[in-house]
């Protein structure tokens, strides 16, 4: 009996350890593939939200929220959009030492590299060197496609130096130049309240019958 008793309870250690092992296991594999290829955007919608599509009022809202982000916020905001609207994965590097890039796409086992800047005022319109850095750091890493968002586009410099990029001969690189008024278009095609959500104003959305 006391044989039995000692196999026994040896054996539910053992199940235990092996079973703390696989979650250990499981934990660091979930954790380097988030770090390797991203994760998805998950956003839960409340029970008492009605889906509905965006209207102008919203539009108006989206807007001066974009206008009023900080520049980190609006990374974010930009990598989640355009990985919710593809249903891609997704990644935001660190503040500093980004390597050339904010943030990072996974299409179709692709990256795609994303460079966001969040100026205000006409006079601080991305140019060449933003690109040049951009399109550096795709070179670098192996990285085709590229995109620039910011709130007013990009200056004639920085759309020569796109074109010129994009038209090689030698390099297989497209970067895609982005601005608020893509971001919004963008929007149209999610859930309203999703995009509430994403923007980071959850309780201004109005449900609309």
């Amino acid at each position: 009996m006391f044989l039995f008793s000692y196999i026994g309870k040896t054996l539910i250690i053992f199940s235990v350890l092996a079973l703390i092992i696989i979650l250990i296991i499981y934990l660091f594999y979930n954790s380097y593939m988030i770090r390797k290829h991203g994760n998805y955007v998950k956003i839960d919608t409340p029970k008492n939200i009605k889906t509905r599509s965006l209207i102008e009022s919203d539009l108006i809202y989206i807007h001066r929220r974009i206008i009023d982000m900080t520049d980190r916020e609006f990374e974010y905001f930009v990598a989640r959009l355009l990985a919710l609207s593809d249903n891609n994965r997704y990644i935001v590097t660190p503040k500093s030492n980004d390597g050339g890039r904010d943030c990072i796409l996974w299409k179709d086992g692709k990256e795609i590299y994303i460079e966001c800047k969040h100026f205000k005022s006409d006079k601080g319109i991305p140019g060449r060197p933003i690109i040049q850095k951009l399109c550096g750091a795709m070179i670098e890493n192996n990285v085709s496609n590229g995109i620039l968002v910011t709130l007013h586009g990009s200056n004639q410099n920085g759309i020569t130096t796109c074109n010129s990029i994009n038209n090689s001969k030698i390099a297989n690189i497209n970067i895609e130049i982005l601005d608020i008024d893509d971001l919004l278009k963008i929007c149209l095609n999610i859930d309203a309240y999703r995009v509430y959500a994403l923007a980071g104003i959850p309780k201004l959305y109005k449900n609309i019958s």
